[in-house]
């Protein structure tokens, strides 16, 4: 029974370090082509070859939105922009007993890049909320 589960694990540990090696690969191709990287990954793997919609393509989307569809998303970015408004910015500095100077300081990003899966998976409410919470935080 031990051999069994000793071959299991070097089968899975075999397994993770290879899709590690893959998962690297694409992060450092990315880091070196950029757009072209990506566009060659989105095709890859979703069969697409467009990273950024169109404005035409975006509207097409939304109106053929199922109407269930379009009001639970409109309800859970309202939601999302409720709670991210309510986030405080603020720098803090004080000094403690100690006579350490702590500070947090508050410096938003110039960009972020947003990761949302396609092909078969679909999460449009990670979607919402991670491009929300981006633009509330003024990244």
């Amino acid at each position: 029974m031990i051999k069994v589960l000793d071959s299991l694990l070097l089968q899975r540990k075999k397994k993770v370090q290879s899709n590690s090696v893959s998962v690297s690969s694409i992060i450092k191709d990315v880091r070196k082509n950029g757009d072209k990287a990506l566009v060659k990954y989105e095709k890859r793997f979703n069969q697409n070859t467009i990273i950024v919609p169109s404005q035409k393509q975006i509207s097409n989307s939304i109106q053929s939105l199922d109407k269930k569809v379009k009001q639970a998303i409109d309800i859970a970015y309202n939601r999302i922009y409720k709670f991210h408004s309510l986030q405080k910015f603020k720098n803090i500095s004080y000094v403690d007993k100690y006579k350490n100077k702590l500070e947090y300081k508050y410096i938003p990003l110039e960009s972020v890049a947003i990761y949302v899966p396609g092909s078969t998976a679909s999460y449009p409410f990670k979607c919402i909320n991670e491009c929300y919470s981006s633009n509330c935080c003024r990244c």
